[in-house]
């Protein structure tokens, strides 16, 4: 069972920690975002108060996310900028990522696609730096969102699909639902309705495996839309009832409006036109009622559209002009386009051509207006073209180049290890002819003696000489550069003979192999292990061979 909004605040009055605070909020947020802004305004208020810098910012950025849920931008795109100064201080880079994010949602939201493309792909590269996956397929998400609000289904469907391409199976289910319901509506904007079919369907089961009401209501509207778009239309009125009885259920009245627009569009085309017009005028009613501008706009265009098809010239007017003042409001010159050139046919209909040529020449302004803005469309969608290729080039190159490096890395580690051991067989067979002589010195006769005390020191000077360690060392250095430096910086109690263990356990030698190299004792090298991992400050629980073998370059 899902927290409710008293549970989650009683848990924030209690929360001591700041990322505890933080994560609460997040959660409070979907359930009351004027709330969420109160609690988190008066966080950042304390933060400031005890100069808490490392969480003012994220404050900050919860507060411009409180903001664009409310639709307050103006505020969002002041709180953010000032969330990111504290970011640039710090060279926070997710933090820098997270800013340009919902700086590109806030443009997006307003329909300033160049702005909120520039700013969404500059966090898209920086989250890609970061690895962060779960934001990577957040950000290609809202890039795609804005590719299809321009009519770039090719370039919107890329960016869906790299989505999947990152890694299906590390997305979240519900995240997973959503991309998939977005590249089926790419498809279908794109007339292929078999593959938009496979991916709402793809969704509807995740959605439903979830048992996410409002995620199953999404993807049967689209499949209702697109049973429509096949003619079907008994299966697209089915799923269209079905998307609305969930939505009833889930009181979202502004999607059951849209919902009641798709049902009356099915009925008009299957000649039902009082069924129609009743479905129209509940949304109509519902969008009244929320002060819904987009959708009483809608409604209007769709009852101007069905009376003007019934030849009622004259209701078909008063509606249209109703649709033209709200698409006015809202800003939406596609739709005013099309109301005019209807107004222009109703008023030739009645026989008033000074009206008709009035609407006429106001929808061949438009259509001069909308034509410059497809031209900017296209060029934008080739630019993103060519910018995804050269994004695919590059990727294709730094993936070469990791490829590369592995195999090289791996031959210099079996590189190293052959000399290691090398240098250990040579050892044993050294110690061993060592013993063998001192067996029988003393025994001989003195002049074979002296032969064999000669032999003796030559060995001797064969054994761990100071040249193969240089020789091994130089070797260690080219496949692990900085182990040395950084572990002696860390931990500067550690002797020079210590460094030289560490060295070779990171190179995989056991106990008995490091004794022969370094020509001591077994016990010797466990007295060596003992000490070191107590400067290390390891607990009895961590392995000493695992973490020098995480240490590296990245390590300091």
């Amino acid at each position: 069972m899902s927290d409710t909004l008293e549970q989650l605040e009683a848990e924030f009055a209690a929360a001591k920690q700041a990322e505890r605070e933080l994560a609460l909020l997040e959660k409070i947020l979907p359930l009351s975002p004027r709330r969420a802004l109160e609690l988190a305004t008066k966080t950042l208020d304390l933060y400031r108060e005890i100069r808490d810098k490392e969480n003012i910012p994220f404050a900050l950025l919860f507060i411009a996310n409180c903001h664009f849920r409310l639709t307050d931008y103006p505020s969002a795109l002041s709180d953010v900028a000032e969330a990111q100064t504290y970011f640039n201080k710090s060279k926070n880079k997710i933090g820098i990522a997270r800013c340009h994010r919902l700086i590109g949602e806030v443009h997006l939201r307003s329909g300033e696609y160049a702005q909120a493309l520039e700013h969404l792909v500059k966090a898209l590269e920086m989250f890609e730096e970061a690895n962060d996956k779960v934001r990577i397929g957040a950000t290609l998400n809202s890039i795609a969102t804005v590719y299809l609000k321009l009519g770039s289904y090719s370039v919107a469907l890329e960016y869906y699909l790299r989505i999947l391409d990152e890694d299906e199976s590390a997305l979240d289910p519900s995240e997973l639902a959503v991309y998939l319901n977005g590249i089926g509506t790419t498809y279908m904007h794109l007339n292929d309705l078999n593959k938009a079919h496979d991916y709402f369907e793809r969704s509807f089961a995740i959605n439903s495996k979830l048992d996410n009401k409002s995620g199953q209501a999404s993807v049967l509207t689209n499949l209702g839309k697109l049973h429509e778009m096949q003619h079907r239309l008994d299966l697209a009125l089915d799923r269209q009832l079905q998307a609305l009885e969930i939505q009833k259920e889930l009181g979202n009245r502004y999607i059951q409006a849209f919902i009641y627009t798709f049902i009356g569009s099915i009925f008009e085309t299957r000649k039902q036109y009082e069924l129609a017009q009743q479905n129209f005028y509940s949304a109509l009613t519902i969008g009244s009622d929320i002060k819904s501008e987009e959708i009483r706009g809608a409604a209007f265009g769709y009852l101007g559209r069905l009376n003007f098809s019934l030849g009622q010239f004259t209701t078909a007017i008063s509606y249209l002009e109703s649709a033209a003042k709200c698409a006015e409001v809202t800003g939406q010159k596609s739709s005013q386009y099309r109301i005019f050139h209807f107004l222009s046919k109703c008023w030739q209909e009645l026989g008033d051509c000074k009206k008709a040529m009035e609407y006429l020449d106001r929808y061949a302004s438009l259509k001069d207006e909308l034509f410059s803005q497809e031209k900017q469309r296209l060029i934008a969608e080739r630019q993103a073209s060519f910018e995804i290729e050269r994004a695919k080039r590059e990727k294709d190159i730094f993936r070469l180049k990791v490829e590369q490096a592995e195999k090289e890395m791996e031959f210099k580690n079996k590189e190293l290890t052959v000399m290691a051991m090398t240098l250990v067989q040579k050892n044993e067979l050294l110690a061993k002819l060592k013993q063998e002589i001192k067996a029988i010195v003393g025994q001989s006769e003195e002049k074979t003696a002296v032969i064999r005390k000669t032999l003796l020191a030559q060995i001797e000077e064969g054994i761990n000489t100071e040249d193969d360690w240089k020789m091994f060392e130089k070797q260690f250095k080219n496949v692990h550069e900085d182990f040395n430096l950084v572990l002696s910086q860390r931990f500067p109690t550690l002797t020079p003979t210590e460094l030289k263990v560490c060295s070779l356990i990171k190179t995989g030698l056991t106990s008995k192999e490091i004794a022969n190299l370094l020509f001591i004792t077994h016990r010797t090298v466990e007295l060596h292990r003992t000490r070191i991992r107590k400067k290390l400050e390891l607990p009895h629980s961590a392995n000493l061979t695992s973490f020098l073998s995480s240490l590296g370059t990245d390590a300091r």
